[in-house]
């Protein structure tokens, strides 16, 4: 009897141990997996800051890939002030801009040394050079490379 009774303690001092180390183990577990899980929801929450969607210049390298990487779609517009066709496709791609301020990013670029106009359009889906002052030919050119399709798409 004093065999089993001590068997019995043995085996009751076992299971605390198995069980307290378990419960330890769940513990750490519970703490990783609830830490995981807040710095995914922080990385989703993540603001990046942008510029201006209507500038004066062209964006510098890490700002370009800044933005093509987070699917915005950059117009790149050099025009001489000789071209006045240029000055109304520019008047156009501001608006366009304008309307979808999150989304398009115009480099309205003024270079007297460029003969006529250079419009180019790049985003996370490639790049497209367009060779027209047509508004419609544009738009089309745009909206092939938009992430989210424009209402005037």
């Amino acid at each position: 009897m004093n065999y089993q009774l001590n068997l019995f303690k043995n085996f009751t001092i076992l299971f605390v141990k198995i069980e307290k180390k378990t419960i330890a183990a769940l513990i750490i577990l519970i703490v990783l997996l609830g830490s995981s899980f807040i710095t995914i929801i922080e990385k989703n929450n993540v603001k990046i800051k942008l510029p201006p969607n209507i500038v004066d210049y062209e964006f510098d390298e890490n700002t370009r890939i800044l933005l093509i990487n987070n699917y915005r779609t950059l117009i790149k517009f050099r025009y001489n002030l000789d071209c006045e066709e240029c000055l109304d496709t520019l008047d156009f791609l501001i608006g366009l801009a304008k309307e979808n301020s999150n989304q398009l990013f115009l480099q309205k670029i003024l270079d007297n040394n460029i003969q006529n106009f250079s419009l180019i359009i790049e985003s996370y889906f490639g790049e497209k050079e367009v060779n027209t002052l047509n508004q419609t030919e544009i738009l089309k050119a745009i909206c092939d490379l938009v992430y989210i399709e424009l209402a005037d798409c």
